[in-house]
């Protein structure tokens, strides 16, 4: 692997800020760590993870090191670059680079998509003297030395000149994107929501969106009431692989709005996953609180795990990796799981390497409310736990938050939450909004406090 090289007093002269001594102490231990080790710095939420992180990566990019920050959204790569990153002098232009749909299209004078943004229209740009944008920010990810991206951009694009130092943003969240990027899933009521618009047209896309219904009817109809999820049967597989798709529904999704264009690339996409069964597993699976609602069923085709350790092995390469995180629970199998590395000979450095004091007292006043055990009773078992929620903050009226599975999951305690709080005491934050957090909700409520 990598070894990386840095100066400590280099890189605590990129601050222009004062840092606090424990962000001291934990960049002296990563200098040390990075030469011939992994690092994983685990620090809470609030105490300025991106400020040790931030003056390494400066440090690194200065001594003509190849250097990638990995940050989970588009968001927060924002935020480091315009609220953290002017609080360092650094000598290497921090690059952002996003997915295709954040650049202009000079051919269409759109927005690029992943419909429209084809191999074909990138070709007619540069054909027609225009410079694809697409392509351009794609050759400034190979030859710049310090950028800033997400999860799924880092893990879409193959990249030649691999990097030096790679550093993860909140890692305990690029485990979910891995998931999701090797994955791909489908819900019934979404795309029989786009079926029911086209039904009476008679068109391709309601071709297409019923036959996939009727084959999803019979696979979930197969399973047994108690089960949850189950392997899809090859012959299935098969049947679902066989769907026609006319070339001519490529023009035709065109002219459809982005959330039906959305989910019928995603069909499409399931659909050519089932033509070649070998690089992928298929599953079905049932709502935990919506059993028996065919509609909330999902059906799931996901590459097989040597496809996946291959390529995440190939994207990282040699590349030094420092995880940064406020937990990250076990530290040997996190790194694995991100990396795909075998770390049995090579530990990964935890730093810091001994608990700080201010991590000592950072949840001293902090109460966790683990409420379970909520299906005996006969009613859903989600609208219970957030009446409980409801009166825990009727009777107790200190500064709590609530963290949801998916914003799914958050409307509808806000639906109920609506009814019984007033409105003036509850803020609901939204991702499209550029507010919302989102936290782990599975099955249990949980109040922070």
């Amino acid at each position: 692997m990598t070894e990386v090289h840095l100066s400590l007093k280099n890189v605590l002269s990129a601050f222009r800020v004062q840092p606090r001594d424990y962000q001291k102490e934990c960049i002296g231990q990563i200098v040390s760590a990075l030469v011939a080790n992994d690092v994983a710095l685990q620090l809470p939420t609030g105490t300025g993870k991106s400020y040790v992180y931030l003056p390494l990566a400066i440090a690194a990019a200065s001594s003509e090191c190849r250097v990638c920050i990995l940050c989970p959204t588009n968001l927060i790569i924002t935020q480091v670059k315009d609220k953290y990153l002017p609080d360092f002098k650094a000598k290497t232009q921090l690059i952002e680079v996003k997915g295709i749909e954040h650049y202009d299209c000079p051919l269409s004078g759109k927005k690029a998509d992943y419909i429209t943004c084809s191999r074909e229209q990138r070709k007619a740009c540069n054909a027609d003297g225009m410079e694809c944008n697409v392509l351009k920010y794609r050759k400034i990810f190979e030859e710049h030395s310090f950028i800033i991206t997400n999860f799924h951009k880092f893990l879409s694009t193959p990249i030649e000149n691999k990097f030096d130092l790679v550093i993860i943003d909140d890692s305990h969240g690029f485990e979910n994107v891995i998931d999701n990027k090797f994955q791909t899933a489908i819900t019934y009521f979404r795309v029989e929501d786009v079926y029911r618009r086209h039904e009476n047209r008679k068109d391709r896309v309601a071709d297409l969106t019923g036959s996939f219904l009727d084959l999803m009817d019979e696979i979930v109809g197969a399973m047994p009431p108690n089960q949850l999820k189950r392997r899809v049967a090859d012959d299935d597989v098969k049947r679902i692989g066989e769907i026609e798709q006319p070339d001519a529904l490529e023009n035709e999704m065109k002219s459809l709005d982005p959330v039906e264009m959305g989910i019928c690339y995603e069909l499409r996409y399931f659909v050519e996953c089932c033509k070649d069964p070998t690089l992928n597993r298929f599953y079905v699976q049932k709502d935990y609180y919506h059993r028996d609602d065919f509609r909330e069923a999902v059906l799931t085709a996901r590459k097989s795990d040597v496809y996946i350790q291959n390529v995440i092995r190939s994207i990282f390469a040699e590349s030094r990796v420092m995880f940064t995180s406020a937990f990250l629970g076990n530290i040997t199998k996190h790194a694995h799981y991100c990396t795909r590395r075998e770390y049995d000979g090579n530990k990964v450095v935890l730093v810091p390497n001994e608990k700080l004091e201010i991590i000592k007292k950072w949840f001293d006043t902090l109460y966790i409310y683990d409420v379970q055990d909520l299906t005996a009773n006969e009613g859903d078992p989600f609208d219970e736990g957030i009446e409980l929620i409801s009166e825990m903050l009727h009777k107790c009226h200190t500064k709590s938050l609530l963290l949801f599975k998916n914003y799914r999951n958050q409307r509808r305690a806000q639906n109920i939450l609506e009814r019984e709080i007033k409105r003036s005491r509850v803020k609901y934050k939204n991702d499209c909004e550029c507010k919302k957090r989102r936290g782990s909700f599975r099955g249990n409520f949980r109040i922070y406090r």
